[in-house]
C-alpha cells in the first residue's frame, strides 16, 4: 500500500494494511497527499475550540510521511538503526501554532502507533525515535510517557491549541502532564464545578506533586 491509499484508509475507517517491506513514498505521492490532508484540515477545524491555526502544508506532509514510514518500520524488523535514522527525518522548520496543528492531523495517531510498538524493547531504535518525536509534539502525544516535553509553550499561547491540549489531558487522565504547573489552572478552568465528577483525584494528584 503506497502513501495515498494509506492516508485514505486511515482517514476513512482508521484501518490500514501494509506489506512487510519498507516502501518509501515518492515525491509525487507526497505532493498528492496535500489535497487529502488539506481537505481533512478544513473538516477538522470546524470541530475545534476557538479559531484553528492556519494550514501548514510542509508540516502536514511531513507528519503523514512520518506516520506512514514508522508504521511500516514496526512491521519491518529488518530495518536497522541506520535505516531508521535515514528515513525518519525530524521536522526541519520552525515550530509555530500552524505547524503544531497541521502536524497533529496525522500525529494524533502517535498514541495508537506507540501502542502497536509495545512489543518492541524500550531500547529499540525505532521506539527511541518515536518517544523523542512524541516529546517534541506534545499536543499529539497526550497519554504517552515521554522523556521530555518540548514546544509546550507554543501550544499554551494559542487559544485553540491550548484547549485541545487540556481537553486531551483530561480525557486521557494523563497524570504526569496534569501536575505540570503550566497546565494545572487550565484544567480546573475547563472542568469548573464538575472537577470531582470528571477527574475525582485530580486535586490530590496536584497537591501531592
Amino acid at each position: 500500500m503506497n502513501l495515498i491509499p494509506f492516508l485514505e484508509s486511515l482517514l476513512t475507517n482508521g484501518v490500514v494494511e501494509l506489506g512487510h517491506e519498507l516502501q518509501l513514498p515518492t515525491e509525487a505521492e507526497l505532493d498528492s497527499s496535500h489535497e487529502l490532508l488539506f481537505h481533512f484540515y478544513k473538516d477538522d477545524k470546524m470541530e475545534v475550540p476557538a479559531t484553528a491555526p492556519g494550514y501548514n502544508r510542509d508540516a502536514a506532509i511531513w507528519a503523514a510521511r512520518y506516520l506512514y514510514l514508522s508504521t511500516q518500520l514496526i512491521i519491518d524488523r529488518n530495518a536497522d538503526e541506520e535505516v531508521i535514522r535515514r528515513v525518519l527525518d525530524p521536522f526541519p522548520l520552525e515550530i509555530t501554532p500552524s505547524v503544531v496543528y497541521s502536524a497533529d492531523l496525522m500525529l494524533r495517531n502517535l498514541p495508537s502507533l506507540i501502542g502497536l510498538a509495545k512489543g518492541l524493547a524500550p531500547a529499540d531504535p525505532l521506539v527511541r525515535d518515536m518517544n523523542n518525536t512524541a516529546g517534541n509534539w506534545p499536543l499529539s502525544s497526550v497519554g504517552i510517557e515521554v522523556d521530555h516535553i518540548s514546544h509546550e509553550e507554543i501550544i499554551l499561547a494559542d487559544a485553540c491549541l491550548k484547549q485541545l491540549y487540556i481537553d486531551r489531558i483530561i480525557l486521557a487522565k494523563d497524570k504526569k502532564r496534569a501536575v505540570r504547573p503550566s497546565v494545572q489552572q487550565s484544567i480546573f478552568e475547563t472542568t469548573g464545578a464538575y472537577t470531582k465528577e470528571i477527574w475525582p483525584d485530580i486535586e490530590i494528584l496536584i497537591n501531592a506533586s
